[in-house]
């Protein structure tokens, strides 16, 4: 993960709720995140979307 963190845009692609503290903290370092799957969605939505809102980075479509 500290290799993706340090570049602007983290993909995420990791199963189930591996991906969800990796993404959360690609947020957190002021990151795009690029998900490959939905289960981090699926799991936390709510809470990626608000790290993604407050620091007005983007999910692509």
């Amino acid at each position: 993960m500290s290799r993706a963190i340090r570049k602007r845009i983290a993909h995420q692609c990791s199963v189930r709720c591996a991906g969800l503290e990796p993404t959360v903290a690609a947020l957190d370092h002021e990151r795009d995140i690029a998900l490959a799957n939905k289960e981090t969605l699926v799991m936390a939505g709510d809470l990626v979307m608000e790290r993604v809102k407050e620091r007005e980075k983007s999910l692509p479509d």
